[in-house]
């Protein structure tokens, strides 16, 4: 007997144009769980009264408040969230696409807005087994770029081939925008995003503002469940080749905690 589904995937990227790294990612979570009173109804009306981004957090004492509920909320499920990441380097594909320039204007946003995306929800879709069934329902966060290249459509049209294609056990039913401090799965998508892009970028000489957020990272990291869903993402990184090289994301968290050990319990 096959056991249906539904699931909710957020789509969302930090870093655009010259702030690198340029990360992308999706994280899945089941429909049932998602809008459950104590998760839905509680954090929309967090999102819904305060903007809260990563980038622009520099130690607010009640936007960190907001960003711990947020996280830890989401962490309570974490056994069932998945999450895969992307990261990219923009500059490189606005390079190889000069030589289409005469034939494709933006063939760069086109490559980056529709490759990118599908491979992103198809890993978090797939492989479902031949007894379980996934009905997708995908949100992306309303942006002029996504909607000017009808990303939420051809995200739809194009996983739906694929899963045809390789038989696999899902199908995207919908596939919408969303505005900013409406759907608290977006926010915690950002802010994973945000996080991830500190990880990584491991600043030796922090700024004011990047060693509050450091401070309050390392406050998660300390946290078993964070630091085990952070273990859990599938990062992939992609540097001018034709395959998407995986990387254990733990190596990067290593390297941010043992450079800002003074923040982190080891007992």
């Amino acid at each position: 007997m096959t056991s249906y589904m539904d699931v909710n995937v957020f789509f969302d990227e930090s870093g655009k144009n010259n702030d690198k790294p340029h990360l992308m990612g999706g994280m899945a979570m089941p429909a049932h769980v998602y809008k459950q009173p104590d998760f839905f109804d509680e954090l929309s009306l967090i999102i819904r009264e305060n903007e809260i981004h990563w980038t622009n957090f520099g130690g607010h004492h009640a936007t960190s408040d907001r960003i711990k509920h947020l996280i830890y909320r989401a962490m309570k499920y974490s056994p069932v969230l998945t999450m895969n990441v992307i990261s990219y380097d923009q500059s490189i594909i606005k390079e190889n696409s000069h030589p289409f320039s005469n034939v494709h204007t933006d063939l760069s946003e086109q490559t980056i807005y529709t490759k990118f995306p599908e491979r992103i929800v198809y890993g978090l879709l797939r492989k479902r087994g031949k007894d379980a069934f996934a009905n997708g329902s995908i949100i992306v966060e309303d942006a002029t770029e996504y909607r000017k290249l009808k990303l939420s459509s051809k995200m739809k049209n194009q996983l739906n081939m694929q899963s045809l294609y390789r038989g696999e056990r899902f199908k995207v039913s919908e596939s919408t925008y969303a505005s900013k401090g409406t759907e608290p799965g977006l926010e915690i998508t950002d802010l994973v995003l945000g996080m991830m892009r500190t990880i990584i970028t491991n600043p030796l000489n922090p700024s004011n503002r990047e060693k509050k957020k450091i401070e309050l990272l390392m406050e998660f990291l300390n946290d078993d469940r964070f630091l085990n869903f952070l273990k859990s993402i599938r990062y992939f990184e992609w540097n001018n080749s034709n395959e998407l090289s995986e990387i254990d994301f733990y190596n990067y968290i290593q390297s941010f905690i043992t450079q800002n050990h003074a923040y982190y319990n080891f007992l």
